[in-house]
């Protein structure tokens, strides 16, 4: 399985692992929802119990505890069951 990790605010973790957004404001769910549409490369597989603050990630600029989040790659596959490559 291919993946690609991120450094993301740790409070993301239950919104992008189970989909659970109890105790983040709806700010906060649309802000996670709106980076995994746009950047994520498949489903998050697994976060590291990594926290530390940090001033900045792979979200963007602002300071909060953030973590390494494992997502699966999911590369298009044509009908003939060739991977399409992205370059």
């Amino acid at each position: 399985m291919k993946t690609e990790e991120f450094r993301l605010p740790a409070y993301w973790a239950s919104c992008l692992l189970y989909g659970d957004t109890t105790g983040m404001t709806d700010d906060e769910a649309d802000e996670a929802s709106a980076w995994e549409v746009v950047c994520a490369p498949g489903p998050c597989v697994g976060v590291a119990d990594d926290a530390d603050f940090t001033l900045s990630g792979d979200d963007g600029p602002g300071g909060c505890e953030r973590c390494t989040f494992t997502f699966q790659v999911i590369e298009p596959v044509l009908s003939d069951g060739e991977v399409m490559a992205f370059i």
